[in-house]
């Protein structure tokens, strides 16, 4: 579950709200109502009713009980939206511009780390309101700093990902009968990290890797690990601890009052309770090789760190088809001729279940994608192996799980709305759709149905509040339904057998997900597996041979056994054993079902309109401060801002101060985001670098020297996106007048005043980028401005100009994110000459993060300080050779520094400036004649600070090799040495 805390000392960028806030917009068509309560504002779609009422019940419940237990009340009312714009089960907190908290109502599927819950609303409110609580607080020493910057300050945001993530996982699960504590899931992956000597260190804890298992060691190894200090050393001791990070002047220095709470450092506390796992699984261990383990078989081998999922052989045995996700590429649906080998990737989709047809041609699956640009649902596809084309069967209706009848004439899948699900069929000939089965009330859940051989039965996955995942049996017409067995764990993934009369299925019932198969009639129930870490997902064309989804510490991947008789079924004659790793906690079960019935009274309004404009909108919360690094000097902000909890109104505001130019500014912006095209106007007051300018005298003397220039703009804005695309018109009046401290004969040579108009530009981009990335990856990026000012508009009359710019970007994969990038850019100006210039060549500003080189008229060109050539018109041709070198993906203890990536670059960069005139552009003989050559190399990283803020740096260095004469006596800005020797490249953000 997402969050985002920025606090003080990282000096976060403002563009990181901006960004925010264009993302977060909400379904416009939607009637939003709110509902109030004593403590919490809900914000909801009208037909989701029902279910923000019970959150508003619950959320005043969990406030209760947290807020106490934590000793913080948050300031005013928590805003939060409920929303089921996504079947992704998640949510998110953010403490910025005020306490907002995200709710996404899709519950999770049988086969998520999410599944172990008894309500998964409780479940993620309490996990959220776990953060919010965490996250708000700044005591002590940070009190008058939060007093002065608002929300901003945020101590605990500057803590390891697993003492955030880990101590709302142990409260999701002390506070309900499930959560990930208590789930067999967790245990898996904990039980396969002791036995295969494969655990983690503590700085690799935060989950910001992308190798396995990534995101979930934050959550569940950070869940597990706070649940034993908990245990072990007392809750108390635990809450001590977080107090002092909430109050201490040492941000991120938890090894401190690690120390002070325990007496022990955080790093001999992971040992100590890695050694305490050890123990606990050697016994497992020996218990479960007791019984004689499984022989399984290694059916596909990884590559590239895969993971492999949803196993399924072809109907006559011969293939397997399967899911293949990676950190380095798109997920695919694969098949492999189990006879020969061979693999073909069938499609690239975000899938997560796949069917084969009973004559082998067709396979059914589902996948998540955008609908309506507003939601993203699954959606069921079949693919045609002859035609090789894949065709959509539903649009928006949320089907997944898809299944094929015994003639293949239909298909059964699972459908979702308003949290609630249903079975339906889908006549594949005549597209008539019709219900199985329904949830009988919103805490009724479906997953995987299954038509038996005959065609009359179906096996489903179904969740019933109390019970948790079990297998069901339903009749073809709704008629009746029972329990498959009387089994304790959680069941998943059913399978029947070729005549019917088994299905076989995936329970926890030991502690250990194994196969299991019941009889369909009888309900007696036997396991055929007995493994050390997991298998799920059996299949099986012939009921003999299977296939499943085993664990291991790097991650899943497909494995096969043979089915045992029944005879010599696994624990055939001791039915009910549990294995010593299972998990039961009664008591204290029934203990929090006491507890979450005491509630506290409260007052509950009646549902209104949604309205904009309260205090949440127009009172500011926070002053966020940001720094942009311009190679040799340094652009300071301070920004507060605000904007309505559906963030369809925006607005930021603030200051800035640059170093070298000396100039303090300031800018406001807001813009109107509840549909598209979003609209807004905004003020700004900057400076412009233009570098050196030399004045010539009548009498012969020059006067050479570094202008700034200062500019105030006020426009209009609107933009339209468009899926890939992206179209800007505005209109602006700007007055430029100038900072560096010039005569009048020198101001009157130069473009100043008025200029008014309008600017556009058209944005297309596609590349890929995944996890393991160094780089953007097989797309393109295409940037074109124009600026029009003329007097009509309000311009000056020495300032009637048309300006265009583009800006061509191609991003190459050679392999294993071996790219080759290439960047063709330029601009031109006609009209009135601006004698300062338009475009600024030189430099190797950045772009990104505390970067400055985003400016559609900056062209850098390495081995140049920045802007050493101001002119009217520009061409910049780069390119580059990214190779990734390693990846370390750990950080230094508990310290608040994590290095990604280490990687490198080559360049070359090979443009020129020049004002109209000055080059015979007619003349592709001369033209090319006083074009700089820059090449160099780059060492590069991608890291993370304080526990949460990625950033980009290079180091490197450039020199020209082609026109070294011009020159002249321009020296390297950091080192103070002669540019013939090349320069030294020290930056934030990527080159482009």
């Amino acid at each position: 579950m997402k969050r985002w805390g920025l606090f003080l000392w990282l000096l976060a960028s403002c563009f990181l709200l901006l960004e925010s806030a264009f993302a977060a917009s909400f379904d416009p068509s939607k009637k939003w109502m709110t509902i109030k309560t004593d403590h919490f504002q809900v914000h909801y779609p009208q037909e989701l009713e029902v279910v923000a009422k019970d959150t508003a019940g619950i959320l005043e419940e969990v406030h209760a009980k947290l807020s106490p237990e934590l000793k913080w009340k948050p300031f005013g009312r928590t805003e939060v939206i409920v929303t089921d714009s996504t079947d992704d089960s998640n949510g998110m907190t953010y403490i910025i511009p005020y306490n907002w908290m995200l709710l996404y109502i899709a519950p999770p599927r049988p086969d998520s780390p999410l599944a172990n819950y008894d309500d998964w609303l409780r479940t993620l409110i309490i996990h959220e309101y776990t953060h919010l609580l965490h996250l708000d607080p700044a005591r002590g020493f940070w009190k008058p700093f939060s007093f002065i910057f608002g929300t901003v300050v945020s101590p605990q945001s500057a803590v390891p990902g697993w003492v955030r993530e880990g101590f709302a996982v142990y409260e999701e699960t002390a506070q309900t009968t499930g959560g990930r504590n208590r789930a067999s899931y967790t245990e898996m992956l904990l039980r396969a990290a002791v036995l295969e000597d494969n655990f983690p260190k503590i700085d690799e804890a935060d989950g910001l890797g992308w190798n396995w298992p990534s995101y979930n060691l934050a959550y569940l190894f950070g869940g597990k690990f706070i649940a034993y200090l908990i245990d072990t050393y007392g809750e108390d001791k635990f809450f001590e601890f977080i107090r002092r990070t909430q109050k201490s002047p040492l941000i991120t220095m938890v090894n401190h009052d690690a120390r002070n709470v325990y007496h022990k450092t955080f790093y001999e506390l992971w040992r100590e309770w890695q050694d305490n796992l050890k123990d606990k699984y050697d016994v497992i261990k020996t218990s479960v090789e007791n019984d004689g383990l499984t022989e399984t078989f290694e059916i596909v081998t990884p590559k590239w760190d895969e993971q492999f999922s949803a196993p399924v052989p072809s109907p006559d045995g011969k293939k397997i088809a399967y899911i293949a996700s990676s950190p380095h590429r798109n997920t695919e649906i694969r098949v492999k001729d189990l006879e020969t080998g061979s693999e073909e990737t069938v499609r690239k989709a975000n899938a997560n279940k796949i069917a084969w047809s009973p004559d082998g041609t067709k396979i059914a699956y589902s996948a998540a994608s955008l609908y309506k640009r507003y939601n993203v649902y699954f959606d069921i596809y079949l693919y045609d192996f002859e035609k090789k084309k894949a065709k959509k069967l539903t649009n928006g209706e949320r089907g997944r799980d898809p299944s094929f009848d015994p003639a293949g004439g239909e298909i059964i899948y699972v459908t979702s709305k308003g949290g609630t699900d249903a079975i339906k069929r889908l006549n594949l000939e005549t597209k008539d759709v019709s219900v199985v089965a329904s949830s009988e009330s919103k805490n009724a859940h479906f997953a995987d149905p299954k038509f038996s051989p005959d065609g009359n039965t179906i096996a489903a996955d179904a969740w019933k509040k109390g019970d948790g995942w079990k297998i069901y049996l339903y009749s073809l017409n709704g008629d009746w339904e029972k329990r498959l067995t009387k089994g304790s764990g959680m069941e998943t993934s059913p399978l029947w057998s070729a005549d019917g009369r088994f299905v076989f299925y995936t329970s926890d019932e030991s502690g250990i997900p194994n196969i299991y198969r019941a009889d369909a009639k009888s309900q007696a129930s036997s396991k055929i597996t007995n493994v050390l870490t997991g298998v799920l997902k059996p299949a099986s064309s012939d009921g003999r041979k299977f296939f499943v989804q085993e664990y291991h510490s790097k991650g899943f991947v497909i494995s096969s056994f043979d089915a045992p008789e029944p005879a010599a079924e696994i624990g055939a004659d001791k039915k009910g054993k549990r294995g010593p790793d299972k998990i039961v906690e009664t008591a204290a079960s029934e203990a929090v079902l006491e507890e979450q019935g005491e509630a506290e009274p409260f007052e509950m309004s009646e549902p209104k309109k949604y309205g904009s404009f309260g205090r949440g909108l127009l009172l500011p919360r926070f002053i966020m401060p940001g720094v942009v690094y311009l190679q040799d000097a340094f652009l300071f902000s301070a920004t507060t801002g605000g904007a309505d909890v559906l963030r369809r109104h925006n607005w930021l505001a603030g200051g800035t101060y640059r170093t070298d130019a000396k100039h303090f500014g300031y800018f406001g912006t807001y813009f109107y985001n509840r549909f598209r095209p979003v609209m807004g106007i905004g003020i700004n007051d900057y400076a412009v670098d233009f570098g050196d300018l030399t004045f010539l005298y009548p009498s012969g003397e020059t006067n050479t020297v570094h202008y700034f220039e200062e500019r105030r703009n006020a426009n209009a804005f609107i933009n339209i996106p468009i899926k890939k695309h992206s179209f800007n018109v505005s209109y602006f009046y700007e007055d430029r007048m100038p900072i560096t401290s010039l005569t009048q004969a020198e101001k009157d040579v130069l473009n100043l005043g008025i200029f008014s108009g309008f600017f556009g530009s058209y944005v297309y981009s596609d590349p890929e980028r995944y996890p393991a990335s160094i780089s953007p990856e097989n797309g393109r990026l295409i940037r074109l401005t124009g600026m029009m000012t003329d007097g009509v508009f309000g311009s000056g009359e020495r300032n009637e100009m048309r300006i265009f710019s583009g800006d061509w970007r191609e991003y190459v994969r050679l392999w294993h994110h071996h790219v080759l990038a290439l960047r063709a850019a330029g601009g031109m100006t006609w009209g009135d000459r601006q004698v300062q210039g338009t475009f600024g060549l030189g430099g190797a500003l950045g772009e990104g993060t505390f970067a400055g080189g985003q400016s559609y008229n900056y062209f850098p060109l390495r081995g140049l300080p920045v802007s050493a050539l101001s002119r009217t018109r520009a061409m910049l041709m780069s390119a580059e050779y990214r190779v990734p070198l390693v990846s370390p993906q750990r950080g230094i203890g508990t310290w608040p520094f994590y290095i990604k990536n280490l990687h490198a670059a080559f360049f070359a960069d090979y443009g020129n400036a020049w004002n109209a005139g000055e080059n015979d552009e007619s003349n592709i003989k001369t033209f090319f004649d006083e074009f700089f050559l820059g090449v160099g190399t780059e060492l590069r990283a991608d890291f993370i600070l304080g526990h949460g803020l990625p950033l980009n740096g290079r180091l490197g260095y450039g020199i020209i090799v082609l026109n070294r004469d011009r020159l002249g006596s321009m020296k390297d800005p950091l080192l103070d040495t002669s540019l013939k020797y090349g320069t030294l490249i020290l930056q934030f953000g990527t080159s482009f």
